[in-house]
């Protein structure tokens, strides 16, 4: 009888294990900077966080620093303030995680510092919480707004760009990790198939590289999502999200009255945290109340790339 009772709570001990970890879904939101998945798909990234049924895995691929390496990005930042600037927007973002995994979950203890883990050889800064996973690749910050920009004194003026067009043949990240275009695009790759191990469903979140439908964006935003788009080209269960930036300002709003609000308390998660570490936060409020996202495939999508996001 004492075997029988152990027998059993083995086998109900496995199956609840086995509940726990197993997922429906995995949603990637791949993206240049900290603040994107909040402005551009705030409302999935909302409800999919929350969701202990989905994996949610940001990857950030830009240290999103404007110029200050690691140090104090004094324009934004408070008087006598020590806190780096790039690390004050990682905070950020995180604090957004945080704030809508408990939207109807008990918080769980938050690590104040991702960790380092070694993918493919890189060494990469790594955050969990919950369901949720970032990673930071912390690579050199373009500058605002457009292609064929120059890049900042303070990173040797490198940029995805350059390195996309072969301008450069590597670039070197906060963390001293250097690496090539493939380098990159192996990194993620192998982010997206650890991270979706059994999981039947995959969805990738990233800028559109269709200039049709997001025309004059950051070069950081449009190399990002070419990078994502290569990396899980040939996935079967991957299909992509592709979303608009900067030309929201430009588009009718096409939020409801709730999915506004819940887009606007989640950017005042995130803008609170980055206050927090002394630095201010620009809100584009026009923003606010539209998110235009397409769905594709990434093979058909890299076949049809414009000219000017394509590698020499």
């Amino acid at each position: 009888m004492f075997y029988l009772a152990l027998l059993i709570v083995l086998v109900v001990s496995s199956f609840v294990i086995t509940a726990q970890n197993s997922y429906r879904k995995a949603v990637f939101f791949t993206h240049a900077h900290q603040d994107d998945a909040v402005y551009f798909c705030g409302v999935p990234m909302s409800d999919y966080v929350k969701d202990n049924s989905i994996k949610t895995i940001f990857i950030l691929y830009s240290a999103s620093d404007q110029g200050a390496n690691t140090g104090i990005y004094s324009p934004d930042s408070k008087v006598g303030n020590t806190y780096p600037f790039y690390k004050a927007r990682d905070y950020g973002l995180m604090k957004a995680v945080e704030f809508c995994s408990t939207n109807g979950n008990k918080p769980i203890d938050f690590a104040e510092e991702p960790i380092d883990v070694v993918v493919e050889g890189k060494t990469i800064r790594k955050w969990t919480y919950r369901n949720s996973v970032i990673y930071f690749l912390d690579l050199p910050n373009g500058d605002c707004c457009s292609l064929n920009m120059d890049g900042y004194p303070a990173n040797g003026y490198q940029t995805l760009e350059k390195l996309r067009k072969g301008i450069i043949p590597s670039i070197t990240s906060m963390n001293n990790q250097t690496y090539t275009w493939a380098e990159i695009r192996q990194v993620v790759r192998r982010i997206f198939l650890n991270e979706t191990a059994d999981i039947p469903l995959v969805e990738v979140y990233s800028a559109d590289v269709n200039f049709k439908y997001n025309p004059n964006d950051h070069a950081d935003h449009y190399m990002s999502s070419v990078l994502s788009l290569e990396a899980m080209k040939g996935l079967p269960n991957f299909s992509s999200k592709l979303h608009t930036d900067y030309h929201l300002s430009n588009l009718p709003a096409n939020l409801d009255y709730d999915n506004i609000v819940k887009k606007s308390i989640l950017f005042g998660a995130m803008a609170s945290g980055i206050a927090s570490k002394g630095y201010k936060v620009t809100r584009h409020l026009d923003w606010f109340d539209k998110e235009y996202i397409r769905s594709s495939k990434a093979d058909s999508v890299l076949l049809s790339l414009p000219e000017q996001l394509s590698s020499k």
